[in-house]
Parts: structure tokens; C-alpha cells; sequence
């Protein structure tokens, strides 16, 4: 007769002092538990520690709230030339060129485009002469969002929300 997890948590229930772990396990619980020299009482607790593990292993995982949606853009990202340009300043690494860069596509009444949106806020967030008021116009509604998404950059996210509402108003 094959044992059964009943037949284990019973044993487990009652300890091995009392009821001996039940004989013909299946060989898919073989392994250290299933020795006959071991000690039942670290046989159980093998058998139970691997069960509970399968079990996890199995289950799907927790679920969180969904996340916020991103806001709908407010502006159409600038011309390639212009993004070219962005993205020459942004490898240089120092805010001035950048700083025109973004007069350039705020002279425009364009956005910077979503993949210079981290560059920029890594740039903004270690180098204070970084315009904000210019960033925060380039990036728009949408791309402060996505600032905003990340906790390292909260301080840079407060800034350039603030200069939104300013210029809002």
C-alpha cells in the first residue's frame, strides 16, 4: 500500500514516537526522507518542508493594484534633426548643450521623444544647471509622469510637476 499525504500529516500530528512513518512512500517523494537508517522525525519534516515547496512553486503569485495609466500626450515629439541633436547633447553628458537642445524643441511647441526621457531625467537629477522649466516644457504632461514613476528621481518628479502647473497658469 502506498502512503498517502494524510498518511504523513497523521504522523506528523500524532510524532513519530507515536505512529512510525508509513512504509511504500512514492517514488516521487524519494530522496533523504525516504532512507530507512534517518531519523522519522527529520524524515517528516523533510517530506513536509519539500510539499510545502511544490505548493509554492505551483501557486500563481500575488497581484498588486494596477498601476496608474500614463496621461495622453500634450504635444507631438520634435523632428528628427532636432532629436538627433538631443540625443548628441545627451551623450556628451553636460547640461549646456542639452539646455539648447531643449530651447530647440520649446521654441518648436515639441516634446523630446519617450526614449530620451530617461537620459534626461539621469542628466536633470545629478547636474542642478539642467534647466528645469526647459525640461519639463520638452518632457510634457506625459513624460514627468514617467519621471515621476521612479523613487530615485522623486525630488527631479516635484520640480518639474511644479513648473508644469506654473506654466499652466
Amino acid at each position: 500500500m502506498t502512503a498517502t499525504w494524510e498518511d504523513l500529516v497523521t504522523v506528523a500530528l500524532l510524532g513519530t514516537d507515536r505512529r512510525p512513518l508509513p512504509d511504500g512512500l512514492p517514488p516521487h517523494w524519494a530522496g533523504p526522507a525516504a532512507d530507512p537508517g534517518r531519523d522519522p522525525t527529520y524524515a517528516v519534516l523533510d517530506l513536509a518542508a519539500r510539499h510545502r515547496a511544490a505548493g509554492r512553486a505551483g501557486s500563481g503569485l500575488p497581484t498588486g493594484p494596477a498601476p496608474e495609466a500614463a496621461p495622453p500626450a500634450d504635444r507631438e515629439p520634435g523632428r528628427p534633426e532636432i532629436q538627433q541633436e538631443l540625443a548628441d547633447a545627451l551623450q556628451r553628458g553636460t547640461p549646456g548643450p542639452v539646455n539648447d537642445a531643449l530651447t530647440g524643441l520649446v521654441d518648436q511647441d515639441a516634446a523630446a521623444a519617450p526614449e530620451h526621457w530617461t537620459a534626461l531625467a539621469i542628466l536633470a537629477a545629478s547636474h542642478p544647471r539642467l534647466d528645469r522649466g526647459l525640461l519639463a516644457a520638452a518632457l510634457g504632461v506625459r513624460g514627468v509622469w514617467f519621471v515621476e514613476q521612479n523613487p530615485q528621481w522623486v525630488r527631479l518628479a516635484a520640480a518639474l510637476r511644479n513648473r508644469l502647473a506654473r506654466a499652466r497658469t
